[in-house]
């Protein structure tokens, strides 16, 4: 996750989408 904060584009969309990327790769990981 290189630059979340910094990347804070007006779309919230996109940041949604990275949110919840970011959230099953790290469920991933833990569940793996």
């Amino acid at each position: 996750m290189p630059g979340v904060s910094k990347d804070e584009e007006p779309s919230g969309l996109q940041r949604m989408v990275r949110d919840g990327a970011s959230r099953l790769l790290t469920m991933r990981l833990y569940l793996l």
